[in-house]
């Protein structure tokens, strides 16, 4: 059976990062320690943009050919995380958590990081076995930051249940008109997932 994949933006205590000296200094990209922290550091600030300002792709793409330093490091830092590209995070489902395929020592920084830089969400691309896990996990992970104090474990209850009369996530979802942040703004990803729609 073929994997398929989605881009969406994933809970950083749900991803395991394995093999990777916790003190490392250089990666094998040749990036250091203090440039991956930069790196989170931003991403964070983007996130907020994006969340609290209404930024777009555009605003991003402005800062690329900014003056400003800061302005165009948030615009790498978005190109970096947002765009999918050979070295964009990319993370298998394995039944309760990610596994890290591309990405490693961003997410061990991240996730070193993590009480600086909480409540920052890792944009992915998420492969899983199959479409329905993969619209699962993208929908509990939308969830879970319209509803920040609820665990994983009671959303993905709350979808597999038996439900009166209620349609599937995807629809209900839709039919509230709630979609991913990157899809408000205009970030979109041509995914296996709508190859296969």
């Amino acid at each position: 059976m073929a994997w398929v994949s989605d881009f969406f933006e994933v809970s950083l205590h749900k991803i395991r990062v394995k093999d990777i000296d916790p003190n490392f200094e250089v990666s094998h990209h040749f990036r250091t320690r203090t440039e991956y922290e930069q790196l989170m550091t931003d991403l964070k600030e983007v996130q907020r943009l994006l969340r609290e300002k209404d930024y777009t792709r555009e605003d991003f793409q402005r800062f690329l050919r900014s003056s400003n330093p800061y302005e165009q490091r948030l615009g790498k830092a978005y190109e970096l995380f947002y765009q999918e590209h050979p070295r964009c995070i990319k993370l298998e489902w394995q039944r309760d958590h990610y596994e890290v395929i591309e990405g490693h020592h961003r997410l061990a920084v991240a996730q070193q990081m993590a009480p600086q830089i909480a409540p920052l969400k890792i944009p992915a691309k998420v492969y899983a076995p199959d479409r329905e896990t993969l619209q699962r996990l993208r929908i509990e992970e939308m969830e879970l930051e319209r509803q920040p104090g609820r665990d994983r474990s009671e959303i993905h209850d709350a979808h597999t249940s038996p439900k009166k009369e209620e349609t599937t996530p995807s629809k209900s979802l839709l039919q509230r008109n709630h979609q991913p942040i990157w899809e408000r703004h205009g970030h979109t990803h041509r995914t296996e997932l709508e190859r296969l729609r």
